[in-house]
C-alpha cells in the first residue's frame, strides 16, 4: 500500500493541511515547512493523485499542447521547450495534433476532447482565425499562442519582419543589387503569418537601400527541400541576373542551393544564398542564416502560461529576436 498524505505529515512534522498547501505551491506556506514537505513526499515516494487534486483545487495539473502534425522541425523544437518547462512547474502535459493541410482555409480543430481535463493551452505554430480562436477560448482557461501573433490572445512571436530585415541586409551589405526571395506559398504570405513578414522584410530592405523590389525576383515555394528547389529553378529561368538569395527558411535554402548546383552554379562564387532558423547544425551545413530560438519560444509560451493559470496577467504579444549566424554560403558578388 502507498504512502498517504498523514504519512508524509507524520514525517515531515506538519499538519496535513500544511502538506496539501505545499504540494499545491501555495504561498502561504513558509519555505522552511514546504522543504520538509517535498522532502518528506520524496523519501515515501508519495505522488499526489490527479483526481484528488482537481478536486481539493479546482484545477487538473495537466496542459494541452495542440499543434500541426510532427513532420516540421520549428512546432518539434517548440514543443521540447515547452514540454520541459512545464514538466518542471508541475504540469502534466498533453499533447493534441491537429490536421494542418496546406491551403486549406479552416483547420481541422476539435477542443472537445480537451473540456473540463485542461488547466490551459498551448497552441504552437497554427494560425488561429475567427471561430478557431472562439472555440479554443470556449474551453474557459488560459491560452497563449506561440509563433503567431495574434493580438486577441497572449502570444510569443518572432519577429519576423526584423528577420528578413537582417537577412537582406546582410547581402546588401556585401554588395549585391539583384537580391531573389524564396518566400512561402500563396496562402502562407498573409502579414501576419511569417512568409508574409519575412517578405515584407526583404521588401523594407530594398527600398532603404534604394534597389527596386521587383515582384519578379520573388518566387513562392512550400517549407521544405524539394519546394525549395523547384522555386529556385523558377527564379533562375526568370531572372538569371540574380546574384544572391534570401530564403523565408532554411529547408528552402538548403533545395536552393541543390537547384544552383544542378545549373552548374557555385555556391557562393555565383549565387549567395541566405535562410532563416538555424535549422541545420553549421557542421552538417555551413549555412549563413538568421537564428531563431524554438526552444526559447516553447519556454516562454510556458512560463507566460503558467503565471495566467495561476491568476498572473499577461496579454499582447511578446517579440524573439533572431541574430545573424555567417556561414559559407554568402560573399561579395563576383
Amino acid at each position: 500500500m502507498g504512502s498517504t498524505i498523514d504519512d508524509v505529515a507524520a514525517r515531515a512534522g506538519v499538519s496535513t493541511a500544511t502538506v496539501s498547501r505545499a504540494l499545491r505551491g501555495m504561498s502561504n506556506v513558509s519555505d522552511q515547512s514546504r522543504r520538509k514537505v517535498l522532502a518528506a513526499a520524496e523519501e515515501l515516494g508519495y505522488v499526489v493523485s490527479p483526481s484528488a487534486q482537481a478536486l481539493a483545487t479546482g484545477r487538473t495539473g495537466m496542459v494541452a499542447l495542440i499543434l500541426p502534425d510532427f513532420d516540421e522541425w520549428y512546432p518539434s523544437a517548440v514543443l521540447e521547450g515547452a514540454q520541459r518547462r512545464l514538466q518542471s512547474k508541475g504540469f502534466t502535459t498533453l499533447v493534441h495534433s491537429v490536421d494542418y493541410l496546406r491551403g486549406k482555409p479552416h483547420l481541422d480543430l476539435d477542443v472537445g476532447p480537451l473540456r473540463r481535463r485542461v488547466d490551459g493551452v498551448l497552441v504552437i505554430s497554427l494560425p488561429l482565425v475567427g471561430s478557431e480562436i472562439v472555440s479554443v477560448q470556449s474551453l474557459g482557461v488560459p491560452v497563449v499562442l506561440v509563433g503567431n501573433a495574434n493580438p486577441p490572445l497572449a502570444s510569443i512571436s518572432v519577429d519576423d519582419v526584423e528577420i528578413g530585415l537582417i537577412a537582406t541586409q546582410h547581402l546588401l551589405e556585401l554588395g549585391h543589387t539583384v537580391i531573389g526571395h524564396i518566400t512561402g506559398a500563396l496562402d502562407e504570405v498573409a502579414p501576419s503569418m511569417p512568409a508574409g513578414a519575412r517578405l515584407e522584410g526583404w521588401r523594407q530592405a530594398m527600398l532603404e537601400a534604394g534597389q527596386d523590389p521587383d515582384p519578379d525576383l520573388v518566387e513562392h515555394s512550400y517549407f521544405d527541400i524539394g519546394g525549395g528547389h523547384d522555386a529556385m529553378m523558377e527564379l533562375l529561368n526568370r531572372r538569371p541576373d540574380v546574384t544572391a538569395v534570401f530564403a523565408a527558411a532554411d529547408c528552402i535554402a538548403a533545395g536552393a542551393i541543390r537547384a544552383l548546383e544542378e545549373r552548374g552554379l557555385g555556391v557562393p562564387g555565383d549565387v549567395s544564398v541566405i535562410g532563416v532558423d538555424g535549422e541545420y547544425p553549421a557542421e552538417l551545413l555551413p549555412l549563413t542564416t538568421v537564428v531563431q530560438d524554438p526552444g526559447l519560444q516553447g519556454r516562454m509560451g510556458a512560463d507566460s502560461l503558467a503565471r495566467m493559470i495561476s491568476g498572473g496577467a499577461v496579454s499582447g504579444t511578446q517579440w524573439v529576436h533572431g541574430s545573424l549566424r555567417p556561414g559559407h554560403t554568402t560573399s561579395v558578388p563576383r
